[in-house]
This record gives C-alpha cells, sequence and structure tokens, in this order.
C-alpha cells in the first residue's frame, strides 16, 4: 500500500447548493433559502425552500470537506487562485503595469487593488457533507452533497464551529449531526439589504455528542455505561424524543 494516500471525498454530480440563482436576466439574487432545486429526494424530505439542513460531515479532517480561496474567473477560465498571501496565476495577464506568465506565484495582488477593482480576486467556498433525511435520521445517498457560498462570514462561521466541536469531542467529527442554515442579515451600510449568511451548530449538549461517538467508535467501557443507563446512543427513550422530529429542528 502506498504510504500517505490522499484522501479524496466524490460528490454528487448534479450541482451545487447554494442560497442564491440567477434571474430571468441572468444576474445573481440571493435567496432566504437552500437551493436544492436539482435534487428532488431533498425537496421531498426538507420542501422547496428549506432554511435548515441536517448534514454529516465524511471525515474528522477539517480539509477534506472545506475549502476557501479567494479566486477570479474570465469568461470560461480561471485567471487567478489565492490563499491570501500567495497568488497562482493560471493565465497570462497585466495589472497595475506589471506582467505576469501563465504559472507563476507572485505575492498576493489584490491588498494593492482598489475594493471595486474587477480584476481583485473573491471569496469562494466549497463544503462538501451528507445530508440526513430529518425524519428518518439516517443517510441514504452515499454521496455528499456540495455546497457552496461566496461569503467570507459564511466560510468563517462554518470553519469556527466546526473546529470547536471538534476540540470538544476528542478529535472526532464523523457520526455528528449539525444543522446548517440560511439566516438574512442587513448589510451594514444598507440595513433595508438582505444578505444570506450561513451558520451551523451541532446538534445537542457536549455529553450527548460524546456519548453518540462513542458508541459509533464501539469504545466498550463507554457503551456499557451508556446501555447501563438506558440510553441509546441518538435519544431514542429519552423524555424529550420525538420520533417526528428526532434531531430537535425548530
Amino acid at each position: 500500500m502506498i504510504k500517505n494516500m490522499r484522501y479524496r471525498v466524490a460528490v454528487d454530480s448534479r450541482g451545487k447548493i447554494t442560497s442564491g440563482k440567477k434571474s430571468e436576466k441572468g444576474y445573481p439574487q440571493s435567496l432566504d433559502h437552500f437551493n436544492v432545486s436539482e435534487f428532488p429526494e431533498l425537496i421531498k424530505g426538507y420542501g422547496e425552500r428549506p432554511q435548515k439542513l441536517v448534514v454529516f460531515f465524511p471525515s474528522d479532517t477539517i480539509t477534506d470537506f472545506f475549502d476557501c480561496n479567494y479566486v477570479l474567473y474570465g469568461k470560461d477560465t480561471k485567471i487567478r487562485s489565492c490563499d491570501g498571501e500567495e497568488a497562482i496565476h493560471r493565465i497570462k495577464e497585466d495589472i497595475g503595469g506589471k506582467h505576469y506568465e501563465a504559472g507563476e506565484c507572485s505575492e498576493c495582488i489584490c491588498k494593492n487593488l482598489d475594493p471595486d477593482d474587477k480584476k481583485r480576486c473573491k471569496y469562494s467556498m466549497y463544503l462538501k457533507a451528507f445530508i440526513a433525511d430529518p425524519k428518518l435520521r439516517k443517510v441514504n445517498n452515499p454521496l455528499c452533497y456540495l455546497f457552496y457560498t461566496g461569503s467570507k462570514n459564511s466560510g468563517d462561521n462554518i470553519y469556527s464551529e466546526i473546529e470547536k466541536i471538534q476540540a470538544l469531542n476528542m478529535g472526532v467529527l464523523r457520526g455528528v449531526p449539525f444543522i446548517l442554515e440560511v439566516e438574512m442579515v442587513g448589510g451594514k451600510e444598507d440595513a433595508k439589504q438582505k444578505f444570506p449568511i450561513w451558520k451551523i451548530h451541532a446538534v445537542g449538549m457536549i455529553d450527548e455528542i460524546r456519548e453518540r461517538t462513542e458508541y459509533m467508535l464501539d469504545v466498550p467501557e463507554k457503551n456499557k455505561q451508556i446501555e447501563s443507563r438506558k440510553v441509546l446512543p441518538r435519544g431514542e427513550g429519552t423524555p424529550d424524543y420525538d420520533p417526528e422530529n428526532p434531531l430537535g429542528i425548530e
């Protein structure tokens, strides 16, 4: 077996899940819900305009399923990508009197450009996750769904919360149910203009999350404690368990 093999997470190729769409004239339009129009099974489980989705992550390594960068696209070509410090030029380009060759790596050039300059890279975040049926509490599609947002606030929210739960849950993310949701927030300059911001939170208190994780990972001593208290790993039998809403989605 080759050492240090790369772990790849396959995604459903039918499309991306976003909180936006194109208008009839082709302009981007914000939505107050996730656009799941390409996925009839999600419409069946969550409706046509879901504001909340139950997601599970395929790995305990965040970079396996979370990625963010600054990118600039042309008509049909990626022009440049940047991590905030270094930029990789995909094609030849001239900016500020300086020439860059295709494949050249340079210092980030966006910080020297006007905020409204069309040559600035734009934030881009991709998230890969399983989506569970909200009532059956199980994942049916063996492929992850691909989420995309151009909101840096959304990306920061998601990364920060996932990293926090990972630290509190012994480094484990697999098997932990999360609620991913869209919230419309007013702009700083114009409060009437609303933008979709994504947020995420784990389902349950930390003790419950750890019990689910330990049961899933088959930790013998912990499983005996769980079974002796007659508390099943997913909440069945507990006083607040609702079979119509087992994950507690409000």
